[in-house]
C-alpha cells in the first residue's frame, strides 16, 4: 500500500491534524505515528500503530498501490465535461435589476426583458432537452439583472412548463433562484411551493450596512427587513423537492472590512428559522480581494466560527469536492439571455460581442464552435495544478479565466491567490467547523 498524493498535514505540539483532499477526510494522528507514516512508510506503520493505520485507510489516507487518483480524477472529469449526470440551464429574465449595490460587476440593461418569441424557444428547447436527455435532474436556473422583475411574465410560465415536461418524462425538476429577494411576497412564496425550489439571497450585513449598500433605484430606501422577513418565509414554506440533496437557501454573505462585525445580528435577525433548511456561504466582495490584514483573517474565522457553532452549515472560499472547475465546462450547459444570446459564463456581464451561440427557433442551440471548442479543456492540466495536493477540490481555475489569462503564467489565476487564509488555516477552520456539525460543540484545534 501507498500513501495518497493528496494527503495533507498539519502537524501541532500533541497532535497533527491530517486532511485528504481525494476523500474529503480529516484524521488526527500523534506525532509519533506521524513520524513513522513519513520517516518509516507505511508498512512500518502499520507494525507499530496499528489503529492509525487502520483509521488512515479506511479515510482514504493510505491506499492499494494499483490506485492511480489522478487518473480517476481525470476520468471523472471527462465524464462530468460530456454526460454529466444533471442537466443544468440557465435563464436571464432580464439583465436590469431593481437595487444599485456598489459593487455588482454586471452592467444593468434597462427596459431589458424576455420577448415573447425568445420565452417559447426556451420553452422548447426545455421541451427538446426533457425528451432527448436520459438525466434525472433538470437544474433549472434564474439569474440576471433580478429574475423577479418578471416573474409573471416570465419565471412562472417557465417554470410552469418545465415542470410539466419534467413529469411527462419521468425527471426532477430542482428551479434555483439567485436573487435579492427583494421582490417576493408571501403570493409569490406560496406560488413556488409546489416547486420545491432553492435559493441564493444575499446579505451584505447587518440593518444598517446592508441598507446603505442593497437599495432601491426608485428610492433609495433599504431591503434588509424585507429580505429577512422573506428568508424566514420561505424557509417556513418551502420544502426540499425529489433529487435535492442539499438545502433550501443559501444565504451569501458578501463581505468587507465592515460586514463581518454585523454576524451576530444577522443570526439574531434569522432567531426561529430552521437551520437544517439554510446554508451560509461568506466571500468577500471581489473589488476587496488581496487586502486582508491579520485582523481581517481574525474576523473571518471568528464569523465561521459563530456561524457554525449556532447550529448552521457554512462555507467560504472556492474549495469543495467537484468534477468541475465550473459547470461552463459541461458541453451541455447554457445560459439563455433575454434576447435568445447564448452563453456559458454568468460570471462576466454578458455582451453581445462575446456571446458563445444563438438559440433557435427549432429548439436546438447554433455554437460559435471556435468560442466552444475554448471551453471543452481540461481546466487542471499543468504543472501547477497537477502538483497541487488540493486538486480534488478545486479542478484548476475555470474556463473562463484561463481564456482571459491566455499564455500567462497560471499560478496568476490560482484559487489560493483569491483565499483570505492560506491552506493551513483554511483546513482548521473547515475541521472545527466539521467537529461542531457531528458534536454540535465547539471544537478547537488550538
Amino acid at each position: 500500500m501507498k500513501q495518497s498524493f493528496y494527503n495533507i498535514f498539519i502537524p501541532d505540539k500533541n497532535k497533527v491534524l491530517c486532511f485528504n483532499s481525494f476523500s474529503n477526510s480529516y484524521v488526527i494522528i500523534s506525532p509519533q505515528a506521524y513520524m513513522s507514516l513519513q520517516n518509516e512508510g507505511v508498512e512500518s506503520l502499520a507494525k507499530s500503530h496499528s489503529k492509525t493505520f487502520e483509521a488512515l485507510v479506511n479515510s482514504g489516507f493510505i491506499i492499494d498501490d494499483s490506485i492511480d487518483q489522478l487518473d480517476i480524477i481525470r476520468n471523472e472529469n471527462k465524464k462530468e465535461r460530456i454526460s454529466p449526470e444533471i442537466d443544468y440551464l440557465m435563464v436571464y429574465p432580464t439583465q436590469n435589476c431593481n437595487l444599485k449595490c456598489w459593487y455588482c460587476y454586471e452592467t444593468h440593461v434597462l427596459n431589458s426583458k424576455m420577448s415573447k418569441e425568445v420565452l417559447e424557444n426556451t420553452k422548447n428547447y426545455i421541451t427538446n432537452l426533457c425528451q432527448k436527455s436520459t438525466n434525472r435532474i433538470l437544474r433549472l436556473t434564474f439569474f440576471g439583472g433580478e429574475p423577479f422583475l418578471y416573474y409573471k411574465d416570465i419565471v412562472y410560465p417557465l417554470l410552469v412548463h418545465a415542470k410539466k415536461e419534467c413529469i411527462k418524462n419521468n425527471k426532477n425538476l430542482i428551479p434555483f433562484f439567485v436573487t435579492n429577494a427583494s421582490l417576493i411576497n408571501e403570493k409569490i412564496v406560496n406560488e413556488l411551493t409546489s416547486f420545491n425550489p432553492v435559493f441564493q439571497i444575499t446579505l451584505d450585513g447587518g440593518e444598517k450596512l446592508h441598507n446603505s449598500v442593497r437599495i432601491w433605484k426608485s428610492s433609495n430606501k433599504g431591503t434588509y427587513q424585507h429580505i429577512i422577513k422573506m428568508i424566514l418565509l420561505l424557509a417556513e414554506k418551502i420544502n426540499k423537492g425529489e433529487g435535492n440533496k442539499g438545502n433550501i437557501i443559501t444565504i451569501r454573505i458578501n463581505y468587507n472590512d465592515e460586514t463581518l462585525d454585523d454576524i451576530k445580528d444577522i443570526i439574531r435577525d434569522l432567531d426561529g428559522i430552521d437551520k437544517n433548511k439554510v446554508f451560509f456561504q461568506l466571500e468577500r466582495v471581489w473589488q476587496t480581494i488581496g487586502k486582508v490584514n491579520i485582523d481581517q483573517k481574525r474576523k473571518l474565522k471568528e464569523a465561521l466560527l459563530y456561524i457554525a457553532s449556532k447550529g448552521y452549515n457554512v462555507g467560504h472560499g472556492l474549495f469543495g469536492f467537484k468534477r468541475v472547475a465550473c459547470p461552463a465546462e459541461i458541453s451541455s450547459y447554457a445560459i439563455i439571455n433575454w434576447d435568445g444570446n447564448i452563453y456559458k459564463c454568468n460570471g462576466r456581464t454578458l455582451k453581445k460581442e462575446e456571446k458563445e451561440g444563438i438559440l433557435l427557433p427549432n429548439s436546438t442551440i447554433k455554437w460559435n464552435k471556435e468560442q466552444r471548442l475554448k471551453r471543452e479543456i481540461t481546466t487542471f492540466e499543468n504543472d501547477t495544478c497537477l502538483k497541487c495536493k488540493m486538486l480534488p477540490q478545486c479542478i484548476g481555475p475555470c474556463s473562463q479565466k484561463i481564456i482571459e489569462n491566455e499564455d500567462k503564467p497560471i499560478g496568476n489565476i490560482c484559487s489560493l491567490q483569491f483565499a483570505d487564509m492560506d491552506i493551513k488555516e483554511y483546513l482548521q477552520i473547515n475541521f472545527e467547523i466539521e467537529m461542531m456539525k457531528k458534536h454540535s460543540i465547539g471544537h478547537s484545534f488550538e
